[in-house]
């Protein structure tokens, strides 16, 4: 299945007024499996790419590669913390 499938059924069943819990971790489950298929697949093509870089190109690639992981964390702690907000308000 594709990615924007998984997406979109798992929205589907997370928008319904009383969602099944199983439901949900079983589509989400399903779009995490892909997303990791997803990365494994391209790892390749970024070391590939990554040897292409000069040392100074490197550097720069490894500092932004950082910011773009403390960004993502950041992110995944905020919707964490929405999702377990929006199952008390029930």
């Amino acid at each position: 299945m594709k990615l924007t499938t998984l997406l979109k059924q798992y929205k589907m069943v997370a928008k319904q007024s009383n969602p099944s819990i199983k439901e949900i971790m079983s589509r989400e489950q399903a779009v995490g499996n892909m997303e990791n298929y997803l990365g494994g697949v391209m790892i390749p093509y970024y070391i590939k790419a990554f040897r292409l870089l000069n040392a100074s190109q490197r550097i720069k690639y490894k500092k932004l590669m950082i910011m773009n992981w403390k960004k993502m964390e950041t992110k995944a702690m905020m919707t964490i913390h929405g999702m377990i907000e929006a199952c008390m308000r029930k």
